[in-house]
């Protein structure tokens, strides 16, 4: 045993346990008396309470802050991420009543009393939260004060006076903030003259038309130039964009959940952007007119619900002019799978992208009338075809979306390396590729089959290399990087 694990020294240890999830580093914990103290570290550096589907388990919030405060300097010192999450039906009736369940009074001030106590908290996510810091104020107080807080995520019902006195008072430089108002009630960006971010994601219900961005009451007249990342929630939000880049005159990345209604009279766009995001209606009525390292285009409405991209005519001219105005180096796009839009859209795809190194496509193969047979190879043949006229791109990843009942009927016969070789036929630029094929049902997150290779060798000797999803991930990173080498880079 002492040529293995428990043969190297620690400082190499810290380093390959410091890569391990919690769930791993608590199973690795349990292996050898030498490893635990330093495995235990790991384990209890983030910790996730989820009940998404139901009501808060009150009495695990409770247990876990217990067991964590029992021993603050070997516990609670550890946690660097906490993550509190799910349906809070029954404490807002209660809310509204001012009659609390006593489990939930409970929680609120065992989490108080963590909170005061871990200094090393970093990341912290927090459902009704208007609820708890009504309830016990002191949860308010001791964020506050945390030393080391960078990311802050909180889920409100309404945005009370409560929730915005405490954003108000907020004087941490945060890394990133995402505020979730679900009834939408309004007067959030007022709430965050005081705070410094860089990465915030908010839901919005303000109507940011032309006609509020000089009015001293509404809030608007402040500029957020610490924000370089923004995203939002905005539907059935009467916007002006020109309202949003006075706002945020910074800004780098924009990302637009879902549709929503612009002020088209008045348009302005940031000078340069490293990414945009957003619904194809969206773009029709707005978009960059600067080169944009990163496009992505989506119809995903809704966490977790598959919605397919609209093939109009109309919706596949707006994605065309968008790649062609923006020129990017990654690209990424819901389209469904028909094979007729080849001469619609894949080859006028090759003339816009004279530069693109990086492209994600997303099939959707959900229809009434079912999926056809050999749809899906229809696709891929059109795909690679254009693909083998895109001579810059080097990187690939391909996802097919699919309802369950089709899914195995679908892919059963498809071998994924047969599908890569095939493609590197058409395509021998192509280096780096990741194949996903998910099935997915209503409400449910779906489940996804994912391979993902590297190509190694010259080009008349060339092998496959199967590699994870992190590592494409990082090398794909690395390809839509400003200083892309081939040579050293892949």
């Amino acid at each position: 045993m002492s040529g293995g694990l428990l043969g190297l020294n620690e400082d190499v240890l810290l380093e390959i346990i410091a890569n391990l999830d919690a769930a791993s580093a608590h199973n690795l914990s349990a292996t050898a008396r030498g490893i635990h103290p330093l495995a235990q570290r790991q384990a209890l550096s983030a910790v996730t309470i989820d009940d998404i589907y139901g009501d808060l388990n009150y009495q695990k919030i409770t247990g876990m802050c217990t067991y964590m405060l029992n021993d603050i300097p070997g516990r609670l010192h550890c946690v660097k991420s906490l993550k509190i999450r799910g349906g809070v039906s029954a404490e807002r009736k209660a809310f509204e009543t001012g009659r609390y369940r006593e489990p939930f009074v409970t929680a609120g001030q065992k989490l108080a009393h963590f909170l005061e106590n871990a200094i090393q908290l970093q990341s912290l996510t927090l459902s009704f939260f208007d609820g708890i810091i009504t309830l016990e104020p002191r949860i308010a107080s001791a964020i506050h004060i945390l030393p080391n807080l960078r990311c802050l995520d909180i889920t409100v019902t309404v945005m009370r006076p409560c929730v915005q006195e405490f954003l108000l008072s907020m004087r941490h430089e945060l890394q990133k903030l995402r505020l979730v108002d679900h009834m939408r009630s309004g007067r959030v960006l007022p709430a965050l003259m005081n705070m410094k971010v860089s990465d915030l994601e908010l839901t919005l219900s303000e109507k940011l038309g032309p006609d509020h961005s000089s009015n001293p009451t509404n809030g608007y007249h402040h500029s957020f130039p610490d924000v370089r990342k923004l995203s939002l929630w905005l539907s059935d939000v009467g916007i002006s964009m020109y309202t949003l880049w006075r706002a945020f005159p910074n800004l780098r990345a924009l990302r637009i959940h879902d549709c929503v209604r612009f002020n088209t009279a008045e348009t302005a766009c940031w000078k340069s952007l490293d990414y945009v995001e957003g619904p194809v209606e969206f773009f029709e009525q707005w978009s960059p007119t600067c080169h944009v390292p990163h496009v992505s285009i989506s119809r995903i409405a809704e966490p977790h619900r598959f919605f397919p991209y609209s093939s109009t005519t109309h919706a596949l001219n707006t994605t065309l002019r968008l790649i062609k105005q923006t020129s990017p180096l990654a690209l990424s796009f819901v389209i469904m799978a028909d094979p007729g839009l080849a001469d619609s859209f894949w080859m006028p795809l090759v003339e816009c992208t004279p530069r693109l190194r990086s492209l994600e496509v997303k099939l959707h193969c959900l229809s009434d009338s079912g999926m056809r047979p050999g749809l899906i190879a229809a696709c891929m043949k059109v795909i690679f075809a254009a693909l083998g006229r895109m001579p810059t791109v080097v990187h690939l990843r391909l996802s097919v979306l699919n309802s369950k009942t089709r899914f195995e009927a679908a892919f059963c016969h498809m071998h994924e390396d047969d599908l890569v070789l095939q493609l590197l036929e058409q395509a021998p630029s192509i280096r780096c590729i990741s194949l996903s094929f998910a099935y997915c049902l209503r409400y449910r997150p779906p489940v996804v089959k994912t391979a993902a290779w590297k190509v190694v060798g010259a080009r008349t000797g060339r092998k496959l290399e199967h590699i994870t999803e992190s590592v494409e991930e990082d090398v794909r990173r690395r390809i839509i990087a400003p200083d892309f080498d081939p040579k050293s880079s892949l």
